[in-house]
């Protein structure tokens, strides 16, 4: 009974451990005239004025240590965007290595962030949006931790392209890059006081290093959604999309014979209505 007794405790005990060792932020509410300016420098004051969040934990070389270079994200959120700062800090900036600058490009060969929304904390599925010194998209959908689906990377569906803006550049902190992502583009519940999942990870080449806000087992990948942090204080107003979509179409026929030559033309041009609306 003893040895039951204590099994059970020792697991309640490791049960606690992990769900306290998962990061907890809250985001700050800003109204309309306090934007950040997203020039790819995070020294705006709506951003000195913003808690930030470090403790970056390494996956490789030496999983579980701590990070051997400061990284701090921020977030902020109105009606309309949700932004993100994230200052790089390096002691040797001139070593930073940058070896793309298309969107979508593979982000592993070079320095580089990756940021995770599971935008309705199901532990399963998320949006994900990265860049490197140069300020490229990258973007992309994780379905099922990135276990099943369709896409070019099995559970990850890098052909998803959204609408988003982002600035980074080289300064001499070490790199720093700023993120305005629509909340339009997104899915998610409306309502207030939601909470999302959210993860970050930042590549540092030259150390071949790889460290995360919300630390990964070995084995993984920023994919496993549902060991990602909490990003608490989410105020989301309701979806309602409206697009639209002009269309025309036409053809021509030529009946053509000895007796008569005959062309007949017809033609459409029309609307296409689609209104998202989320779920309350």
């Amino acid at each position: 009974m003893f040895v039951l007794a204590a099994t059970f405790g020792a697991q309640q005990l490791a049960a606690a451990q992990s769900i306290s060792a998962v990061p907890q932020i809250t985001v700050h509410q800003r109204g309309e005239g306090e934007r950040p300016l997203i020039d790819g420098r995070v020294d705006d004051t709506s951003w000195s004025n913003t808690e930030s969040f470090s403790g970056f934990i390494q996956q490789e070389p030496n999983d579980g240590e701590p990070a051997t270079e400061r990284t701090e994200i921020r977030l902020l959120v109105d009606r309309q965007n949700l932004y993100i700062g994230v200052i790089c800090f390096d002691d040797e900036p001139e070593n930073i290595l940058v070896s793309q600058s298309r969107r979508d490009a593979d982000l592993d060969d070079t320095d580089s962030i990756q940021i995770l929304l599971d935008t309705f904390n199901d532990g399963q599925n998320a949006f994900v949006f990265g860049t490197n010194p140069f300020g490229i998209e990258y973007d992309g959908q994780v379905m099922a931790e990135g276990q099943a689906g369709q896409g070019n990377r099995g559970g990850f569906n890098l052909d998803w392209d959204a609408d988003w803006i982002v600035r980074s550049g080289m300064t001499e902190r070490g790199w720093e890059a700023e993120f305005a992502i629509p909340l339009k583009t997104l899915r998610y519940s409306p309502g207030q006081e939601r909470t999302w999942g959210i993860n970050l990870m930042r590549n540092i080449r030259r150390k071949n290093e790889q460290v995360f806000l919300a630390p990964v087992p070995r084995g993984y990948n920023l994919y496993r959604v549902s060991v990602a942090g909490k990003l608490h204080g989410l105020s989301l107003p309701a979806r309602r999309d409206l697009k639209f979509l002009p269309y025309a179409s036409g053809s021509v026929t030529e009946d053509a014979t000895l007796r008569t030559d005959t062309v007949d033309r017809t033609g459409d041009v029309g609307l296409d209505v689609k209104w998202v609306c989320a779920p309350i």
